[in-house]
């Protein structure tokens, strides 16, 4: 086996693991190798090295037999990691380890590992931002525990059509599809590169809703891998750290501004610092409006931008269709979950926030925040925008 000694390894993300299970980790990674019967343990990674693919895998939680764990998927193509919990029980611990490797491999690793080599695709489908993107379509297994009555169904036929008007120009977008019904309550989530679809959840939980269950619960689930073709795919200009920087010095300057000779300085100091309109628009446009999300977090936000062009119809947009949103997201998140954010700095950025205008409006009229749906983003962009 040839191992690229001298290919960087990946950034292992921590942020999740909270149980100190060192001594099974070896455990893991062997159980991997097993069940690939291929790949090798190089420091605390899972290495296929033919394929360039680093897996980590990290127990969250033991209790009574069962077990779950994080595993975390790293490759050239993707510009987010591929994280899945696997939940698994065994007759011990190690029995238990080894289930939820074999669930991981099924359902993840070895649908990845075909499209690497083009592989059993079971379909194609198409996406549109300024361009057409043409993607291969790698789906699972149908996987679930428990019973129902009546026969399974085709997501992939119910969810398609919804999901292809949410992918953009990246070169890998996973799907994950999870439902799951009990005596009582049913439950249901889509999710696109590690973000909830909130609307297609709502889909699936009106067929989830009706299952006629014989277990005490059922579940179902399936994964789907949209791979961009080369005849349609452009890589970016801009790396998510690149994105998430200059986010970072946009933030800092907008808790500071304090009108709109200074917030105009923002804008140019963006275009500077990334040397490209389309980009520093977004962050210009995203940043405020972002901040009005996690400043008002009992008012439910929706999944939409709507792109405003001058002497142009506005055009509405899925924010899983751009490059930056999710970046920029992630930077607001975390210095809200993070960091001691005076009150003066909250408001200087919501003064440049068209939703927070409504919002403190709809409130001031008496409306509670949990009742109120804001649906997007507007943001305004200049002849030339390059939608990435």
């Amino acid at each position: 086996m040839f191992f690229r000694k001298n290919k960087a390894k990946p950034e292992k993300n921590e942020d999740f693991i909270v149980a100190d299970t060192q001594d099974l980790h070896e455990e893991m990674i062997e159980s991997l190798i097993a069940i690939c019967e291929d790949g090798i343990s190089y420091e605390d990674a899972f290495v296929l090295s033919d394929e360039d693919i680093y897996v980590y895998a990290d127990i969250l939680s033991i209790h009574d037999n069962v077990v779950q764990i994080l595993f975390q998927l790293h490759h050239d193509w993707l510009e987010d990691t591929i994280f899945e919990a696997i939940a698994a029980s065994g007759s011990s611990v190690h029995d238990a380890i080894l289930n939820a490797c074999k669930q991981y491999y099924d359902q993840v690793l070895s649908l990845y590992r075909k499209a690497i080599r083009n592989d059993e695709k079971q379909y194609t489908c198409e996406g549109f931002t300024q361009e057409r993107h043409f993607f291969d379509v790698f789906a699972s297994k149908l996987g679930g525990i428990g019973k129902k009555e009546g026969p399974d169904v085709d997501y992939w036929a119910m969810l398609k059509e919804a999901i292809c008007l949410r992918l953009g120009n990246k070169k890998v977008y996973w799907v994950k599809v999870f439902a799951s019904k009990d005596k009582e309550n049913a439950t249901a989530e889509v999710w696109i590169n590690g973000k909830e679809a909130k609307e297609l959840s709502q889909k699936l939980l009106a067929y989830a809703i009706n299952w006629d269950t014989i277990s005490a619960i059922h579940t179902e689930k399936q994964c789907f891998l949209f791979v961009q073709q080369e005849r349609s795919y452009e890589k970016s200009d801009f790396t998510k750290n690149e994105i998430q920087e200059y986010t970072r010095k946009a933030l800092q300057a907008f808790e500071t501004c304090k009108g709109k000779q200074e917030h105009v300085k923002i804008r140019s100091q963006l275009i500077k610092w990334c040397e490209d309109d389309s980009l520093a628009y977004e962050i210009f446009c995203f940043l405020p409006e972002l901040y009005c999300k996690y400043a008002y977090p009992y008012v439910e936000f929706g999944e939409k931008l709507f792109l405003v062009k001058k002497n142009e119809k506005t055009r509405e947009l899925y924010q899983s269709q751009l490059q930056s949103y999710a970046y920029i997201e992630e930077v607001v998140k975390q210095h809200f979950e993070e960091d001691d954010i005076e009150n003066s700095c909250i408001q200087n950025v919501l003064a440049f926030s068209a939703n927070a205008k409504a919002i403190q409006k709809a409130i001031e009229q008496g409306d509670s925040p949990a009742d109120l749906f804001v649906p997007g983003i507007g943001y305004f962009v200049r002849d030339g925008y390059q939608l990435r």
